[in-house]
This record gives structure tokens, sequence and C-alpha cells, in this order.
């Protein structure tokens, strides 16, 4: 009896340090997922410790104290969908919110079909494409000269930055995953700065200048990169020799100003271009502002042609750009167009000949919406200018039934019909 008891607290021993084991295990685990999901975030066993959010931040509600705060660094002008920030010491990330402050270290992420624009001065922003990912660092004055700097960590994305120039010279710094990018604005009318940072699916980094310049440095090379050029650099590699990007596209259709009715279900509106000899991949984006803000496609594409249903009532933006390997060429003219909900049937009028005609023939007028389809008798007749059209009819002896029949661009109908008797 006391060796089965003995057993018995041995074995009950065993399954609580298995269990203690296991739970140890799998707390190990959750503090490494948590390391690689928020790299930048105040460490956890800093705050098991009782380790407090940092001193004088102003998000997140942390109160303010005298002498230190956070230094400022940009601010969240926009955003558009899924947009979260997180503070150096949170450890989890938030929703942001229209103008919100960014202090030093503070980290922005989009989510897909989403966007956001970071402004450091009215002159000055950064626009974040969709699943990308920065860090911010403080906005400092260089000593001595007019000059204000700004250090972006960039860790995913696309980012389009443009600097304009203000009160003094603003320098742009990126650190990307495979070496780091400088961008300045100098004083005059001259002095704008445009350029796009990529960081690729294989973790290469391409930097495009639009206008200005930029300087790109990894392994102990660096390159200067002039307007409507680009360099890429890999992860283990110098900067490649800048090179020119791919002109711009020409559009199709839609055409400018182009207008699509309908009536119960929005029509499917077909994309297409002419693209420069070398293009084989594009991108096009579609928004509903000329600025592309808040972009309802961003799509990658491998033929020169798009279509796209399912658009509401509304106004319209597209733009096409030519893709060589990573790099991004030159943006098509931005095209409008619109799609409008129409129920209203055609205005339509129509002079019919008198209910009793002594002839065999008749000219037949009127004047219908224009862009409308006009059928006489089943039979369509072409339509001039402002709708205006005619047809000779011809009747037989006796009564005659003249049906006038049109049909607008979302297809509604507009009927007219008419009886004659016709003696000759």
């Amino acid at each position: 009896m006391p060796s089965e008891l003995f057993k018995t607290v041995v074995g009950r021993a065993l399954e609580i340090v298995g269990a203690i084991l296991m739970a140890l295990f799998c707390f190990m685990g959750f503090l490494f997922i948590l390391k690689l999901l928020f790299p930048s975030g105040t460490p956890l066993s800093q705050l098991l410790k009782g380790a407090g959010p940092r001193q004088g931040a102003r998000l997140r509600g942390y109160p303010q104290e005298a002498g230190q705060a956070e230094p400022f660094a940009a601010s969240l002008s926009s955003f558009n969908n899924s947009v979260t920030a997180k503070s150096s010491g949170d450890l989890a990330w938030s929703e942001v919110r229209a103008k919100m402050s960014l202090y030093n270290r503070d980290a922005v992420q989009t989510a897909k079909d989403s966007s956001a624009v970071i402004s450091f001065d009215s002159a000055n922003s950064l626009e974040m494409a969709s699943n990308s990912l920065v860090i911010v660092k403080s906005l400092s004055k260089e000593p001595g000269r007019d000059v204000h700097k700004s250090v972006l960590l960039v860790i995913d994305g696309e980012l389009r930055g443009k600097l304009g120039p203000g009160k003094g010279e603003v320098q742009l710094e990126l650190a990307l995953p495979s070496g780091f990018a400088r961008a300045d604005s100098q004083n005059g009318p001259g002095g704008k700065a445009d350029f796009t940072v990529r960081v690729n699916p294989d973790k290469s980094s391409t930097v495009t200048v639009h206008s200005g310049f930029a300087e790109v440095t990894a392994r102990g090379k660096t390159v200067r990169v002039g307007a409507d050029l680009s360099t890429t650099v890999s992860l283990t590699g110098q900067p490649t020799k800048p090179r020119g990007v791919l002109a711009a596209p020409a559009p199709l259709a839609p055409a400018a100003g182009a207008s699509f009715s309908y009536r119960d279900l929005p029509p499917g509106i077909r994309f297409s271009w002419q693209g420069p000899a070398r293009a084989k991949n594009y991108r096009l984006l579609l928004s509903c502002d000329p600025e592309f803000k808040k972009p309802l496609a961003d799509v990658k594409l491998d033929q020169a042609a798009y279509s796209r249903g399912n658009l509401p009532q509304g106004e319209y933006f597209w733009k096409v750009a030519s893709l060589d390997g990573w790099v991004e060429g030159k943006s098509s003219a931005v095209r409008r167009f619109r799609v409008l909900l129409d129920r209203e049937p055609p205005h339509l009028s129509v002079q019919f000949p008198p209910p009793v005609l002594e002839a065999r023939e008749f000219l037949l007028q009127g004047v219908t919406e224009a862009g409308a389809e006009l059928f006489v008798n089943n039979e369509q007749v072409p339509t001039g200018g402002g709708g205006t059209f005619t047809r000779q009819l011809q009747f037989q002896r006796g009564v005659n039934v003249i049906t006038v029949e049109a049909v607008d661009a979302a297809g509604n109908i507009t009927y007219k019909t008419h009886k004659v008797v016709a003696k000759f």
C-alpha cells in the first residue's frame, strides 16, 4: 500500500513539473513572436519589471512633464482605410487619427488598399502606399546652416517623397534594408525634389527620382541620381549605375471626360493604353481623387489593358506607368471619366404626318437626346448633332402604323406611335 501511494505522489509530481515546463516553453515562444512583430517597441522584459511609458510623450494620453517632451518629428496629415501607428514606448499598434502628431521613433504602417501622408511642414511630405512601414526620427536643424533634416527608417513598402523649397533647405534621409538614401530640396523656384523609394520583394531597394536629385549609398559606394533616373541596391551589393526610366504610356480608353451611364447595374469599364517599346509590365492606378490619395485600384499588369466593373455613380481618375523590372517609369497624363446613374427616359419629339395623307411618301423629322439610338419601325436611323434625325417613309394604301423608339446609353426607352391612313 505505501508503495502504491508513493507511485501516485511521484506520478502527480511529474505531471505538475511537465505542465510547468510546457507553460514556460509556450511563454518563451510568445515572447519570441512579440519580438518579431514589434521590434521597435519597449521590451517586454522592461514592462514586466515595471518600466513605464516614455517620459513626456503626448500620444496615447501620457502626461506631459516639463522639459521632458519627446522631439516632434512630423504629423500624419491624412490617411485612407486601415492605417495604424505605434509610439516607441508602446507595445501594441493602434488606429491613427487625422492631424496626429508623430514623435521620435514613432512607427506608421498601412494595410492593403490603404495610404497615408506624413507631413514635415507645409512644403514637405511623404506619401505611404499600401503595405508600407516606416519609423520616423526627429526633425532637426543642422547647426550653422538653414537646413532641416529628418530621418526615416523604411522597413517595407513604397514611399513617394515631395520636398519643396520653403524657408530653408530640407534634407530627407532614408535608411533602407539595403542601403542609405538622401534627397535634397534647396531654396529657389527650381528647388523641388520628387522621388519614389520602393522596398522590393527580395528586400533590394529602388530609388527613382522624378525631379531634383538624391544620393544613394551602400557598401562604401555613393551614386548621385538625377531627374528621370533610378538606381537599385541589393542586400549584398552596391548601388547600380543610374539608368533612365521608361517613357509614359499613351492612354487610349476611356477617353478624357468620357461618361458611362447605367440604369440598374454599373457597366464594365475597359482601360487601354499604348506602352513604350521596352515595356512589358504596367502599374495602373484608379481613384476618386486626382491626386490618388485614396486609390480604388493599384494593380500590376502584364498587358496594356484592364477591366473594372461595379463602379458606382461618381467621378474617377486613372493613370498608368510602365515597369522596367523594379523601376517604375513616367506616369501617363491623368484622365477623368464619370459613371452616371440614369433612369430618366430620353426626350423624343417627332413631327408625324397628318392622320389622313393623300401621298405615298412623307419625310419624318424629329429630335431626341444626343447620343441616344433612334429606331423607326425597328430600323435604326442615324442622328445628327444634338440628336436630330430624318427618315423618308413609304406608305401603303390604307392604315399605316409608325413606331419611333429612342434608347439612351443607360438603356432607358421612349416610344411614340402614330397611325396614318394613306389615300392615293
